[in-house]
């Protein structure tokens, strides 16, 4: 009986998570897309901007890279892990499900580049603490941080061409 608990928890707990963020993410998607299809259309768009086309086929792949993530550090870590890794992640979850308001709602293209910094800056930290308990973690954390170094580069870009 406990190896199909084991088993079940091993599956299920993971998708809830994958499903959650999901949810989550669109959400989030769904409240800014006035502003993305208006506002940001008219911003002046650096050379290397991806298609828009890109954004929602990325994002979901890498939120299920964060929520396996999230899944490792809040149902595997030990407690004493939890404390540091979890505080961390959801500081770094806080700014990056934020992060589209920042930028698409309210229209702050600099205050957008400073929070997708202070983002990748909480997510390396994670990668570093993780490292030597959770080395999972780490490699879970690298597509999505290089995606968001990229899109603070890009922000940078669009806070350079639209002051």
């Amino acid at each position: 009986m406990r190896a199909k608990e084991g088993k079940f928890k091993e599956l299920v707990v993971p998708l809830i998570w994958i499903v959650g963020f999901q949810v989550v993410s669109a959400a989030i998607g769904i409240m800014t897309a006035p502003d993305v299809a208006g506002w940001y259309g008219l911003l002046t768009r650096p050379s290397f901007t991806p298609p828009n086309y890109i954004f929602p086929i990325v994002w979901p792949a890498l939120y299920v890279l964060i929520a396996l993530t999230g899944w490792r550090i809040f149902c595997l870590s030990e407690k004493s892990e939890l404390r540091r890794l979890g505080g961390v992640f959801a500081v770094y979850m806080t700014l990056n499900w934020t992060w589209s308001f920042v930028f698409f709602s309210f229209h702050m293209i600099f205050m957008g580049l400073v929070w997708i910094i202070l983002m990748d800056a909480c997510a390396i930290l994670l990668m570093v603490w993780a490292w030597r308990g959770d080395r999972q973690v780490t490699y879970l954390m690298l597509a999505p941080v290089a995606w968001t170094l990229f899109a603070a580069v890009l922000n940078g870009g669009y806070w350079l061409l639209n002051r």
